[in-house]
This record gives C-alpha cells, structure tokens and sequence, in this order.
C-alpha cells in the first residue's frame, strides 16, 4: 500500500487533531458530573499531559532551553491555564459545542489586537471575515439569548481573548526554541502552576472515584497530548494556513459528541450560525495568510 501523499498525511493529522480536541467539552463534562472541580480538571489534565509529553521525548532527542527563556515559557504556561480555565468553566454552563464555537473566535481578535498593538490595518478581505465570524456568533447564541446562561457565554468569549493573547505572544516567547521541547515546558508550567497553588490553600483534592479519573486522564491523553502532537506532525507538512482551515472541525465535532452524549440540542440558528464563524475563520486565514497556531498550543 502506498504512504498518503504528504498534504493528504498532513490533513488527516490536522484534521484528527481537531477532532481529538473536540473531547475536551465532554471530559470536561463527565469530570464535572463526578464531582471534579475545575482546578482538579485543569490542573491534572495539564500535569498528566506534561509527563505523556516527556516521556515521548525520551525516543527523540530534545533541545535544552536557556534558563533565562525559562521565564518566557512560565509565562507561556500561565496564558495557556487561564484561557483553558476560562474554557472548562465555559463548557459546564453553556453547551460544549457552543463554548468551542465561541473558542474559535480567536482568530478575529488576533486581527484586533494586531491592529490595535501594531498599528497594522488589516484588509476589506479580513474585516469581512471578521463582520462574518461575529455575526455567526451572535445567530448561534440563539433567540432569545436569555435562555443560555450569561456567565457562561462571557467566560468562553474570555476564553477566545485569552488564546488570542497566547498566540499573539507565543511566536516570540517561543523563537528559536524545538517546537516540541516549548509544548513540553509549556504544559508543564501550566500544570504547575495551577497545581502548587491549588496544594498549598488546601484546595487540591486528588480523592477522585473512577469516573473522575478515566474523565481527566481524556483531558490529558485525548485532549492535550494526543492533538499537540498530531497538530505539530501536521503543520510541518501543509503549514499554518492549511492547518487553520483543518482545524475548524472541532466546533462541529463537539456539538454532535454533546448531542450524543450529554443530550444537548442542536438547533437550526446555532447550525447555521457555525457555518458563519468556520467561514470567517478560513476567509480570515486566507486574507491574512493562515493565523497560526503556536507550537506549544492547545486549542482549549
């Protein structure tokens, strides 16, 4: 049998990885229904994928990061828990495949804060895709919008800004560095520091039944680990814009596993308002020539 050519390989890596982040809603839900706080989930789920990380790195040889990088990456790791939090905590108030529609407006306020930091006005083509992903949001969130929970919606919208933050600083707190080696230390970090502060108020509680155990650890094999590395096998043979187009299975991907599986109802608006937001993202990336994810980037 002949290999996959390398932009179909890289496509179906991109693609599975988007599908394998999509579980992170439903983790996250199981893990909640089995009495896991949201520190517990994030901060597990990001030291259990840390040591997958590691201990793939022993069949692959790594690069030592400076100690002074060390700081950058820390930094790197506390963006990454927050927006993650802000994530976990969306996805037990609103449905999961409206929290990850919601992820995926982060592209639209990567142009934003680029335009507003950098000055760099971005193209009639951009703004377009941006009118569209925000219009798309807004038919998703339904009529009325009411009926969803407004923290809830306000936290995933936080939860896009701070990914948003993450990627805008990633390229540089991340220059020069194996990108493999920077998603382990990232992760590390965000576990870390999520963990220590948790142990130390007294507000860590590892006594989990086996339901929160199996939950966490598929936020960190199916949720984490498996797709960081499936993201980073794949962007290396079809490069960012691709990889920003492949990636928009995951919003579609967790709605039909939150209908599945925790009976959460898709609706004719939020279908089509998905539709919106997955055509800005890749009308956006096209214009701007693919918003690329950050080596040591995790969608959630």
């Amino acid at each position: 049998m002949k290999p996959a050519p390398p932009r179909v390989a890289g496509l179906l890596l991109v693609a599975g990885a988007g599908c394998s982040f999509a579980t992170i809603g439903l983790f996250n839900r199981l893990a909640g229904l089995a009495g896991v706080g949201v520190a517990e989930a994030l901060g597990l789920r990001f030291a259990l994928a840390a040591l997958l990380l590691w201990g793939g790195a022993c069949f692959r040889p790594g690069s030592r990061v400076p100690l002074a990088r060390m700081r950058d990456l820390a930094g790197m790791g506390g963006l990454l828990a927050l927006e993650a939090g802000l994530f976990l905590a969306a996805s037990r108030r609103i449905p999961v495949g409206l929290a990850t529609l919601l992820l995926y407006l982060y592209p639209a306020l990567v142009l934003l804060l680029d335009w507003g930091l950098q000055g760099r006005r971005p193209s009639r083509r951009a703004l377009g895709a941006l009118g569209l992903a925000l219009a798309g949001v807004a038919l998703a969130l339904g009529f009325p919008a009411s009926r969803l929970d407004a923290a809830g919606v306000a936290l995933g919208a936080g939860s896009a800004l701070g990914y948003a933050v993450y990627m805008a600083l990633g390229t540089r707190a991340q220059a020069g560095l194996a990108p493999a080696t920077a998603t382990r230390w990232i992760t590390t970090w965000a576990g870390l520091l999520v963990l220590v502060p948790a142990a130390t108020f007294g507000r860590l509680n590892l006594h989990l039944n086996a339901m929160g155990w199996a939950s966490v650890a598929g936020l960190a094999c199916f949720g984490t680990a498996l797709p960081i590395s499936l993201v980073m096998a794949g962007i290396r043979r079809i490069g960012p814009f691709q990889t920003s187009v492949a990636c928009t299975v995951e919003p579609p991907v967790a709605a039909l596993l939150g209908a599945a599986f925790l009976a959460e109802p898709l609706t004719p608006l939020q279908g089509a308002g998905g539709l919106l937001v997955l055509g800005g993202v890749v009308l956006l990336a096209s214009a701007q020539g693919g918003p690329e994810r950050p080596q040591g980037a995790d969608s959630a």
